[in-house]
């Protein structure tokens, strides 16, 4: 594919270490000059991979420790704008769930040279394709863009969001969150397909009334697998404060878990991020042995682990069924609410899982449970459905899924 000749990437990542690779390779191959990425205090390998990328020139590792009381996402893009954005006619903003990809035989080059040709343009909005997790609970090794392929319908809300190339001279700021950026005057946001966003539902909210995928979409991985959900959600949000109740959680993954749509990837386009891949795996244990790949390797944080499978309520006996372990094998408690009212548990009895075994070859075989409460008095009527069990490890709690 043809290279532009001037489009750079600013990102921000926090523990991304498995996914590096293959977004970088992607979006080199689609035809991005530069990435310029913040590293905000990530402990999982991305820091080192990222330095090496920097050390080999196909990025710009720039660390970035969270602001007090502050998100750091915003920060940091105002910080990379100051410093790199005059050197790039167009700035992408992105996240590293994120892949710009082409609806046809358009590059982007075309696509950005279309809209260089007039000079009031400041900004391309990206919609998001939002996709679910394909019903997978764990993380493998496989490309994301080829493990991934149940997303949203089109005009699901979800998708309204979009994501911004901005050009450098329209730059004037953030505006609150991270899909659109206030422009300077005389400058205006413009489709893919090249219409001006004039039906914005606010000028600087990032969402607009409808949803172009026209040339070039967003396509938005933001759950993956239940696992890698889970992993992710315990370091927060960079658009949230790390105490923020909007930080990624139970509902959170209902809400983005949209398989609506089965739609296969472009093979020529796993092809080529293989290629690149291979090309740049080979450069970095040329350079730095072949130790060096081990950052990009997906590790399980401690982590709590489970499932709510069965709820029932027989006349004022309450039973739930269900597995959870903790991955440092550390003992669990479960609590159990009804409605926001916490409900006293009689007994907790273990059971062996044998396909919980089999589907995490480190999950002790007993991770099965059955629950067993009493319906307060106070309570006529229980729906089953609505029940909602938490399990605990020391200081950490998850609310376990229902499917």
């Amino acid at each position: 594919m043809k290279r532009p000749s001037n489009l750079a990437i600013i990102a921000i990542f926090k523990n991304e270490a498995p996914y590096i690779l293959e977004w970088l390779s992607h979006h080199i191959n689609i035809g991005v000059d530069f990435f310029y990425i913040a590293d905000n205090e990530s402990n999982d390998g991305t820091s080192e991979l990222l330095a090496a990328l920097d050390s080999m020139n196909l990025i710009r590792h720039i660390k970035f420790p969270t602001p007090k009381d502050s998100p750091p996402q915003l920060p940091a893009y105002e910080k990379l704008m100051r410093e790199y954005g005059n050197m790039h006619e167009w700035c992408a903003f992105i996240d590293a769930d994120e892949f710009i990809v082409p609806q046809g035989s358009d590059t982007l080059d075309s696509m950005l040279s279309r809209h260089s040709e007039d000079p009031a343009i400041g900004g391309i909005a990206l919609n998001w394709a939002v996709y679910g997790s394909s019903n997978l609970q764990t993380y493998s090794g496989e490309l994301v863009m080829e493990r991934f392929t149940q997303r949203g319908d089109k005009t699901i809300t979800l998708n309204k969001h979009f994501k911004s190339i901005v050009r450098s001279n329209a730059f004037k700021a953030t505006a609150g969150n991270p899909h659109s950026f206030k422009l300077n005057d005389g400058f205006y946001y413009v489709h893919t397909d090249g219409k001006p966003v004039s039906n914005l539902v606010d000028a600087v909210d990032g969402l607009s009334k409808g949803v172009c995928w026209d040339y070039f979409r967003l396509n938005h991985y933001v759950v993956k697998s239940y696992e890698e959900f889970i992993n992710k959600k315990n370091r927060g949000r960079a658009t949230k404060p790390a105490v923020s109740v909007e930080n990624r959680n139970q509902s959170f993954f209902l809400e983005h878990d949209v398989n609506d749509v089965t739609e296969l990837p472009n093979r020529e386009i796993l092809e080529a991020t293989l290629v690149k891949m291979h090309e740049i795996k080979e450069r970095l244990t040329e350079a730095f042995g072949p130790t060096i790949l081990e950052h990009g390797k997906f590790v399980l944080n401690n982590l709590i682990h489970g499932h709510h499978d069965i709820s029932e309520v027989v006349g004022d006996v309450i039973q739930i069924r269900g597995w959870a372990f903790s991955t440092d094998y550390k003992k669990t408690s479960y609590s159990l609410t009804y409605k926001q009212t916490m409900l006293i548990i009689e007994e907790v009895r273990e059971v062996d899982r044998p396909d919980v075994k089999h589907a995490y070859p480190d999950a002790p075989i007993n991770s099965g449970f059955v629950i067993t409460a009493r319906k307060p008095p106070a309570l006529q009527d229980i729906d089953p459905s609505i029940l909602e069990v938490t399990v605990s490890v020391g200081a950490k709690s998850v609310q376990l899924r229902k499917d």
